[in-house]
């Protein structure tokens, strides 16, 4: 009997799949009692077992032989002649069967970003026999989901500066025998490549002529653009600062979009609000604050005219008594007591020189 083969089979090095048919060798009994057809065998493990297979002109033959998955498979024939002396085939090489498609993962995620990410993808084939292909796919989300014809196993998710995509990646692959993994699709991958819009608010001054001695509360505020369709990742973390100034600066709530602020120190500020969004990107607006914690120093008094053009008081008379030099130390309370008490006296010396005036007259 001549070497046994096979046909319908995919075979691929040492794996194969598929239904197909066992093609026993010609078997001859040349001068001999004959082949007694009825004896035809064939088996799929090299001989452990054998089993009727059909007479098919002058060879055995087996059909509708159907490959399982990691199964090995030896096939063989053989048969008899009349007087029973058995004639055995050269067997087939030995094959694994690979019915199953490979398998493909991803290593997307949800998380949000504000760069390009590259996503790879990773093959397994267990015992099979191999992955030949992978194809992939990347498409926005909304739109009709596209059909994989890049081959590769890197993809770069792309999106351009000032916008937010929000995408997918579909992908499969095949393997040796050509089993074909059914498509699958990635974790939606967001990224948002627009800073966030920030205000820190007006400037701020506590006046020329009152002080303050108390907070005040500035209020920011901060949006995360969208657009069109698609969102923004939404703000993160808020953060106020001093730049600038000649003192600390205290703020009530430096992680909140409003906050009250204050210091001790008496001078110009710039103070910062920096918004960041959670995929990351960050923007810094800052405000200018005047700040005083006391009243302005005061100056010397004109010269006064009373009544007529001989009538005045002189800037000496005043001056002595209402320099900012005598009361810039004082707090408050204690400099308008101050002044009252300075302004009684000099009206009360007034009234005596218009007195005298009169008398005079």
């Amino acid at each position: 009997i001549a070497s046994t083969t096979f046909s319908g089979f995919t075979t691929s090095s040492t794996f194969i799949k598929g239904t197909g048919t066992i093609i026993g060798g010609t078997a001859e009994d040349t001068g001999g009692s004959g082949v007694d057809t009825t004896t035809c065998e064939y088996t799929i493990d090299n001989g452990s077992n054998w089993l009727a297979g059909a007479w098919s002109t002058n060879h055995c033959q087996k059909t509708s032989i159907t490959i399982s998955n990691e199964v090995s498979y030896t096939f063989n024939t053989r048969v008899k002649d009349l007087v029973v002396n058995q004639g055995t085939g050269t067997a087939t090489s030995t094959y694994t069967g690979d019915t199953q498609a490979p398998t493909t993962t991803d290593n997307s995620n949800t998380t949000w970003h504000n760069a390009n990410q590259t996503i790879t993808l990773t093959l397994s084939d267990g015992t099979g026999s191999g992955v030949e292909h992978t194809y992939y796919c990347v498409y926005n989300s909304g739109d009709t989901a596209c059909t994989p014809s890049t081959e590769g196993t890197t993809v770069i998710v792309s999106c351009a500066v000032g916008n937010n995509c929000h995408q997918y990646i579909r992908y499969y692959s095949t393997d040796n025998l050509d089993n074909t993994e059914a498509i699958k699709t990635s974790s939606l991958i967001r990224i948002d490549k627009i800073n966030p819009i920030v205000s820190a608010g007006d400037n701020y001054s506590t006046g020329s002529t009152t002080g303050q001695s108390t907070q005040f509360t500035q209020t920011g505020t901060v949006t995360d653009p969208d657009i069109g369709a698609e969102s923004g990742s939404g703000i993160a973390t808020y953060l106020w600062q001093k730049v600038s100034g000649p003192g600390g600066v205290t703020f009530g709530s430096a992680t909140q979009v409003s906050t009250t602020i204050w210091s001790p120190t008496d001078g110009t500020y710039v103070i910062s609000l920096t918004a960041t969004d959670i995929a990351g990107n960050t923007s810094t607006d800052d405000f200018t604050l005047l700040w005083s914690t006391t009243l302005p120093s005061t100056s010397t008094i004109d010269t006064t005219r009373i009544g007529g053009n001989n009538a005045q008081v002189p800037n000496r008379a005043l001056d002595s008594r209402f320099r900012g030099n005598d009361i810039k130390q004082l707090s408050r309370q204690e400099l308008i007591i101050q002044i009252k008490a300075k302004i009684q006296k000099l009206i009360q010396q007034l009234m005596l020189m218009l007195q005298e005036e009169a008398r005079k007259r």
